[in-house]
């Protein structure tokens, strides 16, 4: 009984600091932080009163990886080399969404985060992370003009077992921060396919085919953006954007997290 006594209690702590951060939320802040501090993303450890503003502890900002140029040209991965302009997977294969953005490399304070985010229920993260998309790329956002934000889709399945979307999780809070509307149906993910990690290139080409289909007419909305918390390869949003780029739209970007390095 104790056991499970634990894992009620932890379940609705975790909730309690969803909704700290909903609009909602902020009325209760300052009670709710009396029981349940925020803690880093990166770390775990606890915020000290300064350390709330940024969101991270001092320790692990000192650790992560903010994308800063030389960037490539289309994809947003951090590219070690000036005089480039594109990365090598961006030179080599065929992407169908026009360009993307990034806050993060995927290394350090943030690999825990993202793993937070996705398998130990942090949805709090997400609200976080808006603001920090909001203080550094708002003026992107009003360069393209998006008429819909869409998260890349999680099978029925897999969303069940989990419980949430991640990226349906950050759409939602970079949609109110931005105000845009938000379609999380408007995709959906018809097959249950393996995990990317690990595969070959082919090999992920394989696995998304036909892995995604179109609920409704998409050519309502010209100008899109397709959201997702990691980008590596491009595999996933680059099946969607396809999908969606075959429907009617003219224009697709997308924006992740974090995003590994580029060469």
């Amino acid at each position: 009984l104790l056991k499970y006594y634990h894992l009620i209690l932890n379940v609705f702590l975790l909730k309690v600091k969803y909704i700290l951060y909903t609009k909602k939320g902020k009325k209760m802040k300052k009670w709710i932080q009396i029981f349940y501090p925020l803690r880093c993303p990166g770390c775990d450890e606890l915020l000290s009163v300064q350390e709330e503003q940024i969101g991270f502890c001092a320790t692990c900002q000192q650790k992560i990886i903010y994308l800063r140029e030389p960037l490539c040209k289309h994809c947003g991965k951090q590219l070690q080399n000036n005089e480039k302009e594109f990365c090598f997977d961006c030179t080599e294969k065929r992407f169908f969404f026009d360009q993307g953005k990034a806050l993060f490399a995927y290394a350090g304070p943030l690999k825990n985060a993202m793993y937070r985010l996705k398998y130990s229920n942090r949805r709090c993260y997400a609200s976080l992370f808006a603001q920090m998309v909001n203080d550094r790329m708002k003026s992107w956002f009003l360069e393209n003009e998006f008429d819909v934000i869409i998260p890349v889709p999680m099978h029925k399945e897999k969303k069940k077992l989990r419980g949430y979307n991640q990226a349906e999780v950050l759409a939602e809070q970079i949609g109110k921060k931005m105000n845009l509307r938000v379609q999380n149906n408007l995709v959906i993910r018809q097959m249950n396919t393996a995990p990317q990690k690990g595969l070959t290139d082919s090999m992920r080409k394989e696995n998304l085919k036909n892995a995604f289909i179109l609920t409704e007419n998409v050519v309502q909305f010209k100008h899109i953006l397709i959201i997702d918390d990691i980008y590596t390869t491009g595999s996933t949003v680059n099946e969607v954007a396809k999908l969606l780029k075959g429907a009617g739209a003219l224009s697709i970007c997308c924006l992740y997290i974090c995003v590994g390095r580029g060469y």
